[in-house]
């Protein structure tokens, strides 16, 4: 189901865009100055972290003291896909407008890189309980998308084996040389140990594929998505990458890196 725009969606876009946009185009910007300096070759300064002391920029007191060296590489040719719960649990504590913001933030700082992305929302149908896949962002979109991405909102029950596999499956058809599936949810299944099992299988899966997985913790459910895709029998290398944002301005900094 492609979502359509909506008075509710319009209004939070409008609302929220504009700071977003800010924090997008910030990370955007360090991250091209990385692009261009893995293109040429050298180094990377003004690092939180890395292999040699910056002694030209010692002096900082925010601590990006440290530089690489890099050998010359060509810009990255990337696809991600942002996969969102929309189940009803999101509607505690409005989780969704995070989601939603988060959704967007990624998919504007992507746009600013050029990168391929797509957004997809999962829920279930209220008439048999099937899964229902939600386009809001497709790659060949451009601004329209936005509002389509805070049309998205808390509906009905969640299977994320099926959606995982299903975002899995486009990225897995991408020409891409670097693909990336990033998850956003709470942490709560319908299904219990079953589904919670067949989702790390998925992960597992994908990662074998060559295909990176992402998933963040929102407030309070971060322990909760800690336990969903990190505990378990799998592998470090089988198991999804976690980012922590419970305040939010910090998710492009973590994306980005």
């Amino acid at each position: 189901e492609i979502i359509g725009e909506t008075p509710s969606g319009h209004a939070r876009y409008e609302k929220y865009h504009r700071d977003l946009d800010i924090l997008a185009r910030r990370v955007a910007k360090d991250l091209d100055k990385v692009i261009r300096e893995r293109e040429r070759g050298g180094y990377v300064n003004e690092l939180w972290s890395g292999t040699y002391l910056d002694t030209d920029h010692a002096y900082r007191k925010d601590g990006r003291i440290m530089m690489n060296k890099v050998l010359p590489e060509d810009a990255p040719d990337m696809e991600v896909c942002v996969l969102v719960d929309c189940s009803g649990s999101m509607q505690q504590d409005q989780k969704y407008e995070y989601a939603d913001e988060c959704a967007y933030l990624t998919w504007k700082f992507c746009q600013m890189m050029q990168v391929r992305c797509s957004v997809y929302g999962h829920t279930t149908s209220d008439f048999d309980g099937s899964v229902k896949m939600l386009n809001a962002a497709h790659p060949s979109d451009r601004q329209e998308a936005g509002e389509r991405i805070f049309a998205m909102s808390p509906r009905y029950g969640n299977i994320d084996d099926f959606a995982i596999h299903f975002c899995g499956n486009i990225l897995q058809e991408s020409g891409a040389a670097s693909k990336m599936l990033f998850i956003i949810s709470d942490g709560e299944p319908c299904g219990g140990h079953r589904i919670v099992d067949e989702m790390r299988s998925q992960v597992a899966r994908f990662k074998k594929l060559g295909i990176s997985v992402v998933t963040a913790g929102i407030d309070g459910d971060a322990k909760r998505i800690q336990q969903v895709y990190l505990d378990g029998p799998q592998t470090e290398k089988q198991k999804a990458t976690f980012l922590d944002y419970s305040d939010m301005r910090g998710l492009p900094k973590a994306f980005a890196k």
